[in-house]
């Protein structure tokens, strides 16, 4: 996440129980928990675009999604962007 702050993206990464909050402000979010359950966790969205569920990204993931290069995230690699 470091990487990808640095580089301007503002990633941010919620636990549930500690901001509940947080995953009832995103619809997409609020919805797949309300259906699926926590089982679904975790949750990568980009606004309201959900990208991934269930496993946390790849480095190869984050590239495609931001057009970064795999290896610019590499020293963030125990890092995601989740939710």
């Amino acid at each position: 996440m470091r990487s990808l702050n640095k580089k301007g993206f503002g990633v941010r990464r919620y636990n549930l129980s500690m901001s509940p909050m947080e995953f009832t402000k995103n619809e997409v979010v609020a919805n797949l928990l309300k259906d699926k359950g926590v089982e679904i966790l975790p949750i990568t969205v980009n606004g309201s675009e959900l990208l991934k569920t269930g496993a946390y990204p790849t480095n190869e993931e984050f590239a495609l999604w931001t057009g970064l290069q795999k290896e610019e995230l590499e020293a963030d690699l125990s890092k995601v962007l989740t939710l």
